[in-house]
């Protein structure tokens, strides 16, 4: 029996919440050695760990961001919009493409510079339209 665990999607991004969205309370950055709004979530995975999509949606954009590195953006038919951050370079999709739920979109690499000492992670950001969201209502 083939039952999919739809409780979390977390395993899509990689194995742990190493630091959370917080758009009120500031979180610590060890990197930047400062406590920080942090409109984003933070997962811990290994390096080459397969990044996978959240939604159904189109791929808007592959950038490197001067930041949080080499990120792609995912938007939904909803406009729920997802930024998937510090991947490796060389990613699995590319700008226009149509992307699926669970689809490999790059893996993980250390292109980040400003969480560079929160060790190997993804972060992700999502949005609603132009409104920040926590992205762990997605993956919940």
């Amino acid at each position: 029996m083939n039952r999919r665990n739809k409780s979390s999607k977390l395993s899509f991004l990689g194995t742990k919440v190493v630091r959370e969205y917080s758009e009120k309370e500031p979180s610590y950055s060890k990197t930047l050695d400062l406590w920080e709004i942090h409109k984003g979530l933070d997962i811990s995975a290994d390096k080459g760990y397969e990044v996978k999509s959240l939604l159904d949606g189109k791929v808007v954009n592959v950038f490197k961001d001067d930041k949080h590195g080499i990120s792609v953006k995912v938007e939904s038919t909803d406009n729920v919009v997802v930024i998937y951050s510090n991947l490796d370079e060389k990613t699995n999709v590319k700008k226009g493409q149509e992307v699926t739920e669970g689809q490999v979109l790059g893996t993980v690499g250390n292109t980040t510079s400003v969480e560079s000492e929160d060790g190997i992670h993804v972060h992700v950001e999502a949005f609603n339209g132009e409104e920040s969201i926590d992205p762990m209502t997605l993956i919940k």
